[in-house]
């Protein structure tokens, strides 16, 4: 993990400094604006990265890879891992975890639990 979030510190990094390296003078508030922007985007992907992580956690510590239906208690079937906009504080945040599905009940988690872009 260390590893993915240096990198995309590194790219966040690169386009401040290439931004900042046009030959005009820049007000505060351009600075300012800029680098909030930049420090949004920044956090969105590593929250992305941490979920990520954490989902993988939650896969290598169950005994088996399909968690129980909340409704019937039933092993819940894997669907896939597909992307998802989840809306954070700092903004949408698009992360690709594992999703399953009760055929059961019909119904889908995708976590870390139901509230993670549902």
């Amino acid at each position: 993990m260390r590893s993915k979030l240096e990198e995309v510190v590194r790219e966040r990094m690169g386009e401040f400094v290439e931004w900042q390296g046009e030959e005009r003078a820049y007000t505060f508030e351009e600075i300012e604006e800029e680098a909030l922007e930049i420090g949004r985007a920044l956090v969105r992907e590593m929250i992305g990265v941490a979920v990520v992580e954490e989902g993988a956690k939650e896969e290598r510590q169950r005994a088996r890879p399909e968690p129980n239906c909340e409704g019937c208690g039933r092993p819940m079937r894997y669907s896939g891992r597909p992307g998802r906009g989840i809306e954070s504080k700092v903004g949408r945040v698009h992360i690709e975890r594992a999703y399953y599905h009760c055929p059961s009940c019909k119904v889908g988690i995708f976590p870390p639990g139901p509230q993670a872009g549902d």
